[in-house]
């Protein structure tokens, strides 16, 4: 299964943690050759106001926020099962506060 960008995953990437979900960020060529994605968690934990926080659209079928400064490194047999996606508008939401984070501007 190759992990694309712009899906949400409940995955275990760490035993302490449990599952969680996570949202792909990572172009799809990067994902497939290596097998594993990048991710930031999705969160209903309130979160300080800031750039790389990006609270989704009521209109999206997750009501969470992203914290786009806690990227991590997910493998596809972390995975437990695709659990949908997100609409490009919300993805470029996405990708302004992965720029707020990497200062990429």
């Amino acid at each position: 299964m190759t992990l694309i960008r712009g899906r949400v995953y409940e995955a275990v990437i760490s035993e302490n943690v449990g599952k969680k979900l996570y949202l792909v960020v990572s172009n799809n060529h990067r994902n497939q050759a290596l097998g594993s994605a990048l991710v930031v968690r999705l969160t209903t934990s309130p979160k300080p106001p800031i750039p790389s926080v990006v609270d989704l659209p009521d209109t999206e079928q997750f009501s969470a926020r992203i914290v786009c400064d806690d990227i991590e490194d997910m493998y596809e047999s972390e995975v437990v099962k695709s659990a949908g996606a997100l609409s490009p508008a919300a993805m470029r939401l996405v990708d302004q506060g992965l720029k707020a984070a990497l200062d990429l501007d």
